[in-house]
């Protein structure tokens, strides 16, 4: 599924803190399943980087990262995602012999070797319009890099 600015396809972009690692990505993906219908997603692929890319600078539905909240407005930097999507995790029962049940459950996580970026300042329209608490005004634009492993 590739998001696209629908309400069944968010796009993922961030309020006034963004930090595109792991657990971000993972955040978009699964709403964007969810949105489309699915319980589980996985992330695949974004069309730029999150704190620094702009979709199209049109008004969307977006999932704030930051805030985990959905937000209906314009937002300055912002990705589409591209998420592998399914109903249910696969669950399989098998009988052994000298055991009752062996039951497995295949996660959904992904994996990928991406820097963290982070950034804070003013990313959304209309901050005092996204679901979820405002957080403290910041000093400023400011940048840090680090590296994951």
């Amino acid at each position: 599924v590739v998001s696209d600015g629908s309400p069944q396809r968010p796009l993922c972009s961030w309020a006034k803190s963004c930090v595109w690692d792991e657990h971000s990505q993972a955040s978009c993906a699964q709403k964007l399943c969810e949105s489309s219908g699915f319980h589980v997603g996985t992330f695949n692929s974004a069309s730029g980087h999150l704190c620094f890319s702009t979709y199209d600078g049109e008004a969307h539905r977006y999932w704030l990262v930051d805030r985990q909240a959905f937000y209906d407005g314009r937002t300055v930097k912002e990705v589409a995602i591209n998420a592998t999507c399914s109903d249910i995790t696969t669950t399989t029962t098998t009988t052994l012999p000298s055991m009752q049940a062996v039951s497995t459950q295949s996660p959904a996580s992904t994996t990928s070797t991406t820097a963290a970026t982070e950034v804070v300042e003013e990313n959304v329209e209309d901050p005092a319009s996204t679901d979820a608490a405002t957080a403290p005004p910041t000093a400023g634009p400011t940048t840090s890099a680090a590296t994951t492993g």
